[in-house]
């Protein structure tokens, strides 16, 4: 069984990176011909996701697209592992921040830098502050945002203690805030420690992965830490939501 799982998981990384490659090598060769811009780049990312989805059999049940705002908006999610993006990208076109660290991956990190990302270095005061003024301009222009305000992936049953930061930010801009919410149901999809290839396994030597994802009503608000507060809020309700009678990560008690 072991052995079958880490031949299904390479299998799968393989087929991910050359779907990549020659996604990236025709974008990238038509420049000249169709340009560079957000819009064609969100395009690519969609497509790209489109067939992740069918490589890794990802599963999941999707309620909320009628929440997405037709105007420039910040995105924020509950965070469970790295491949949580993959579902919020699929049907929102935003600039994600994450972690720089993914800026070393070999490939990935050309295929993220082409299709929207801005990075942080999460420990590094002066990159936090960088973070937050790139969020601000992206916004300014005209595009969505979307981030994680725990900081990083969590196993917990409801999220951690939220980051201020991008809230204040949103009262300051009077721009709504999307709750997205998105729970898996085993808890090998829950990355808890090791590092992202050792997670990869886990997740997805496995043939499917469950998965569901909620788009809440958007929030605004005219503070900052009372926005956060009522945000994470929702995200937790709609977590418990999810959990009843579904999750194997977070079994409830039959009735």
């Amino acid at each position: 069984m072991i052995i079958f799982r880490y031949i299904l998981g390479t299998i799968r990384a393989l087929l991910l990176l050359l779907f990549m490659a020659i996604m990236l090598f025709f974008y990238f060769i038509s420049i000249p011909i169709f340009g560079n811009s957000p819009k064609r780049a969100f395009r690519l990312r969609r497509n790209y996701i489109r067939g992740v989805i069918v490589i890794m059999n990802m599963s999941f049940e999707l309620k909320g697209l009628e929440n997405i705002p037709d105007t420039p908006s910040l995105f924020i999610s509950n965070h469970r592992s790295f491949s949580d993006p993959f579902y919020l990208c699929r049907y929102i076109d935003a600039f994600v921040i994450a972690k720089a660290e993914l800026g070393d991956i070999p490939l990935v990190s050309q295929g993220i830098r082409t299709t929207g990302i801005i990075f942080v270095k999460r420990e590094v005061q002066s990159s936090r502050s960088a973070t937050r003024q790139a969020m601000v301009d992206t916004i300014k222009k005209g595009y969505n945002v979307a981030v994680y305000p725990e900081g990083k992936t969590s196993a917990e049953k409801t999220t951690l203690a939220f980051k201020p930061g991008t809230f204040e930010e949103a009262v300051l801009l009077d721009i709504p805030v999307v709750p997205v919410v998105l729970e898996y149901k085993h808890p090998r999809a829950l990355w808890e420690v090791g590092g992202i290839g050792s997670q990869f396994y886990r997740q997805f030597g496995y043939w499917s992965n469950p998965a569901k994802m909620s788009i809440l009503s958007p929030i605004k608000g005219t503070d900052g830490i009372a926005l956060m507060n009522k945000v994470r809020s929702s995200v937790n309700q709609e977590i418990e939501r999810m959990h009843r009678g579904w999750s194997l990560a977070f079994p409830t008690p039959q009735e």
